[in-house]
């Protein structure tokens, strides 16, 4: 979620394991549990309304939070086949084997849902209370997790167990250091974190010691997508995919992709009504196919974009 089109996406709206994780490592209950949980109900008919961030499941199910309506959905084969309602602003997202991780803004926590069951499981950290903006979540595959904080300008990580084991960035403008960080992506190696009023993505490797900075903001003359290149307007999400960093710009509503030392390697995607475009673009991930898909509340669809340009 963008600071600079959070109002639009909201809509107006308050700001709001196969990974069961073995009984060895299920996330611990919390000491202050949500009063309110989310419920698996029967599918509706209703298509997505406003999805914003985005997660696939291995067996191809795309789910997409809408904290609009309180709901993640999740689609598969172009047919709704999960339906998790009672949610309270429901932002980040990601599934670990059959783990379902929802960040609410309301509740101010990241619970975990059992996918195979369709029941709670527990929480990040401590519950309620525990983040102030929980923007967006990665899984990495070994089950530690990573939570943008975005009000409190930091990513939380949570081991296995779901216990709080470290911390990256804080306010600032230094190497390490976050202004709105929006969205975080990891792999065997690394965690990029896309830094918005920084202008740019932040590189860590996964003992969370800092590594690079890619990009910066584009000139004010700035009218080419050639004049773009290796440059962020407002970062929306980050996506990883054989060393490649794909970052969601959503004031162009393009995707730009470097390779590991940031150099620039193409586009993806435009702004516009078209088939393959977005109006507000707010998150990118990979699909089933291994294509790109970008988010797009105000079209209430997710689209797979385009390469506009080498």
């Amino acid at each position: 979620m963008s600071r600079n089109h959070r109002a639009s996406a909201f809509f107006a709206l308050p700001l709001t394991c196969s990974c069961l994780l073995l009984a060895c490592s299920q996330p611990r209950p919390a000491a202050n549990e949500p009063s309110k949980l989310g419920t698996f109900t029967k599918l509706s008919k209703a298509g997505p309304e406003h999805p914003v961030r985005l997660a696939v499941a291995t067996d191809g199910t795309v789910f997409a939070s809408d904290p609009r309506v309180g709901e993640v959905i999740g689609y598969r084969d172009g047919h709704k086949v999960v339906e998790l309602a009672g949610l309270d602003g429901p932002l980040g997202l990601a599934v670990h084997g059959d783990s379902l991780f929802v960040g609410n803004t309301g509740r101010r926590d990241v619970e975990i849902y059992d996918l195979r069951t369709q029941r709670y499981v527990g929480v990040l950290g401590t519950g309620t209370g525990e983040f102030t903006m929980p923007n967006a979540i990665a899984v990495a595959s070994d089950g530690t997790a990573y939570v943008v904080d975005s009000r409190e300008q930091v990513v939380k990580v949570y081991g296995r167990d779901g216990s709080r084991s470290g911390t990256l960035g804080g306010l600032g403008t230094e190497n390490g250091k976050f202004q709105f960080p929006v969205a975080v992506a990891v792999d065997a190696n690394q965690v990029v974190v896309g830094d918005q009023d920084n202008h740019r993505v932040q590189v860590f490797d996964r003992k969370g010691r800092w590594q690079r900075s890619l990009g910066s903001a584009p000139a004010m003359d700035a009218a080419t997508l050639d004049d773009l290149r290796g440059h962020f307007t407002s970062i929306a999400g980050v996506a990883l995919k054989s060393g490649d960093i794909y970052v969601l710009d959503a004031a162009h509503g393009h995707v730009q992709v470097l390779d590991g030392a940031g150099n620039h390697k193409g586009f993806f995607g435009r702004m516009g009504d078209c088939r393959a475009c977005a109006r507000l673009a707010l998150d990118v991930t990979f699909g089933p196919d291994g294509n790109l898909l970008i988010s797009d509340p105000l079209s209430q669809r997710w689209v797979s974009p385009e390469k506009v340009s080498p």
